[in-house]
Order: C-alpha cells, then structure tokens, then sequence
C-alpha cells in the first residue's frame, strides 16, 4: 500500500500541465493533502511545528504573509474592481499556497521515510512530469522517421509549445542538479543510473528544438553558467572542473545555437523594437483589427517580438501613470488598457510579463514585497547547498531563478503554472532547511 501515495503524486505532476484535467488535478491534490495533515498529525506535532518553527522557514512566511495581507488589503481599498481582484486572490493565490503546503507537508512525511523517501518523492515527481516529454519526443521521431522532417511548435498532451517548455526547464534543473550533486559529493538522488540519466539528459535536450521556444532555450543556458559556478564553487580537481564544465557548457547551449540559427524571428528582434515603441503610431498592440507594422524590407514584424515589447513598453507607462496599482490580477494590464486607453476588448489582456502585470495589479511596493520574497529564496536555497552540496538546495535555486528569469518575459503566475512552482518550492524548501538543521546540529 506504500505505492499509492508515490503513484498518486506522480500521476498530479503528470497531469499538472495537461487541459482539462483541473478536476482531477484538485482531486489528486486534496487527497494527498488529507492524508498528508492525517499522517502528520497521527504521529505528532513535534517534527512540525520544529520545522516551521526553524528561522529559515520562520522568515519565508513572515515575507509571505506581509505580502499575502498586502494583496488582501490591496484588493479591498485599492482596487479598481474588488470583486475582480479578491476573485483572482482566491483562486490565483491562495491556491498556491495550498500547493506550497502541499509540497511542505510531503517533504516531511518523506523525512520519516515509513511511506517514502525524500529521493523517491523526488523521482516520483520527476517521471511524472517526464511522461511528457516521452510522449512529446516519440510522436516527433514518429514524424520525422515517416515524413522526414523534425516537427517544431509542438506542445504534446498540454497543446502548447510553452507549457511544455515550462516543464522541459523544470526537469533539466533537476537533471543539472543530479550531474553536480554526484560529482561533488557522488550522492545519488533520482534513482536512476549515471547511463539512465544521460539518456534522460538527451530525451530533455531533444525536446527543445521540438518546442521552439526561444525562451526555454535561453533560459537553459543560464541555468547551466548557475549549476556551472556552484560546481566550480565545490569541485577541487582544476582539470576536472574545466573538461566537465566546457563540455556542458557546450552541450546545453546547442539548443539556444539551434534557436538562433533557424528562429526567423531572432534575425528581425532589434529592427522591431523602435517600431514596437512607437505605440501611438502603430496600435495593432491594441487590437488586432490594425494593420501590423512592417519591416524596411516591407515585410510584417514578427507578431511575437512586436507583441512583447510593444506590451512591455505600455505596461511600465501604466506603472508609472499608477505606481500604486490598479488591483491583483492575471489580467491587470488588460485592465489597465480599458481603464487608460478605453479599448474595452483588451480586458483580458496579460503583458506576457508575469512581473509587469504583478506591478501594474500591486504597485511597486507589491513588486519590492515579491523581489524580497525570491531574494530570501535563493539566498536560502544558496547557504543550504555551500553547507552541504544537497540536490535539493541547487534544484531549489534553479527552479526558483529560471521561474523569476522567465517572469519577466512570460506569463507564468498564474494558473496550473503557479501551482507547479509553488507545490515543487514547498518540497524543496523544505528538504533544504532540513539539511541547515541538520547541519547546525552537527
């Protein structure tokens, strides 16, 4: 019967990004949170309130709770529209942060390893998002052994090129980890081979190219400079660390090279920029029904790098306008638009900024709250890997970076998305603190 939870937690992390699976993504979700307070309180209370007692996780939810009470109070006084805003607070906050006490609450059952382990609730939660990348990968080598082409764009079960490359970020982070972890301290997490792993390793790096997302690939290859310095930061050998990093460095930019070789649109991005800027002379930013500025060769911007930073550009004027904010929400900015410009179609508009629409929703004092908040996490995350090389203070960091990265150019808070981040923080969060404890204990 010790399976069930494993498979119950796997089957959540593979459904996560997957439409139309929110019910039995809430389901899964409520009853391991059942049995995981049941479980936790049958045995006592002790190892809980010791753990979120610890003044590392003691001092993340006093800045969580600073900022929780903020939006609160933000949606309810400040707010152009406080039904909007508490509606969103609800379900695009305080969701979250169940998940977050989700991922907490299984970390620590997996401590007292009776039902699972903290490395087979890491493995399980890895599969379960890499049955996505499985399914991704073979219907590409399907297509590309029939009809001889490589697919690209392509999203798999979630429909979307971007969700999966959300996931695909996610899993090399774990990956990156596990390479550093057993070649500084040769301690195994996932539970897999080193032979296994590579070939996880190249499933993952296959997949991107079949994402075509310009993002993703970029976001790879900052993740492998932060694993490359905390390797260089903990591995003696001088010959080693360079054969080891140059060769992975090497190999994981390939992606980002594949992208800016065949993205078409990386070759017209800076051209685009001051015609994107110019936001009164060319208002396809606003609604679709103007025509879409052109290039100096007479062809049409890229609709995506046009998008970005023309919503870029009008969202810090917005922030600006109203440094206070204008209420919490997915679709602050759109509302901005109809509250600013009157184009009552933008309502549901997002920035594809998760920052920008956070500022234009809470103001600047929600985003100093939000930037203190990650800034605690990472410097968390950083003390409980140099103190103890642990997987899961490196997993931790880089998940946590490569989300805020990606925030600033995608619209990731919110939905599933956050959940994902927010439940997979909970678990890490958790496991790191309990190597600092333990730490100061010896």
């Amino acid at each position: 019967m010790k399976f069930i939870p494993l498979t119950l937690i796997s089957i959540l992390f593979f459904v996560f990004p997957i439409p139309g699976t929110n019910a039995l993504r809430y389901l899964l979700a409520i009853t391991l949170l059942v049995f995981a307070i049941f479980n936790l309180y049958s045995e006592g209370l002790d190892k809980l309130r010791e753990i979120l007692a610890s003044p590392y996780l003691r001092n993340f939810f006093l800045i969580l709770s600073f900022l929780t009470v903020y939006i609160i109070l933000h949606s309810i006084f400040i707010s152009h529209e406080i039904y909007w805003s508490l509606k969103e607070f609800k379900g695009h906050w305080i969701n979250p942060l169940l998940f977050l006490f989700l991922g907490i609450f299984l970390a620590m059952i997996a401590k007292k390893e009776v039902f699972f382990t903290p490395r087979s609730l890491i493995t399980s939660i890895f599969f379960g998002m890499f049955l996505n990348i499985i399914y991704l990968d073979f219907e590409a080598l399907k297509v590309l052994f029939t009809s001889g082409y490589l697919i690209s764009r392509e999203g798999g079960l979630t429909g979307s090129p971007v969700l999966l490359s959300y996931l695909t970020n996610i899993l090399l982070a774990f990956v990156l980890a596990e390479l550093v972890s057993r070649n500084t301290t040769q301690v195994r997490t996932l539970q897999v081979s080193n032979f296994w792993l590579f070939i996880i390793l190249f499933l993952l790096l296959f997949s991107i190219p079949i994402e075509g997302m310009r993002n993703g690939s970029f976001g790879l290859f900052l993740s492998i400079l932060v694993a490359s310095y905390f390797y260089l930061y903990k591995e003696k050998s001088k010959a080693k660390v360079i054969f080891i990093t140059l060769t992975t460095t090497i190999i994981f930019s390939l992606p980002l090279i594949h992208s800016l070789h065949f993205d078409k649109r990386w070759s017209s991005f800076f051209e685009t920029i001051p015609i994107a800027l110019d936001t009164e002379t060319n208002k396809y930013w606003q609604d679709e029904k103007y025509e879409l500025p052109r290039l100096s060769n007479g062809q049409p911007v890229s609709v995506s790098n046009y998008q970005r930073i023309a919503w870029a550009s009008k969202g810090v004027d917005y922030i600006l306008d109203d440094p206070i904010g204008i209420g919490f929400g997915r679709n602050a900015f759109g509302h901005a638009i109809q509250l600013n410009d009157g184009i009552e179609i933008a309502r549901g508009y997002h920035s594809h900024s998760s920052i920008i629409d956070l500022t234009i929703g809470l103001g600047i004092a929600g985003l100093i709250l939000w930037l203190v908040l990650i800034y605690y996490l990472l410097t968390l995350f950083f003390k409980s890997f140099i103190d103890s090389s642990n997987f899961y203070a490196l997993s931790g960091f880089l998940i946590t970076s490569g989300f805020f990265v990606r925030s600033f150019v995608d619209s990731n808070m919110r939905d599933h998305m956050f959940q994902q981040f927010f439940i997979l923080l909970g678990v890490f969060i958790c496991l790191s603190t309990y190597k600092l404890l333990k730490k100061n204990e010896t």
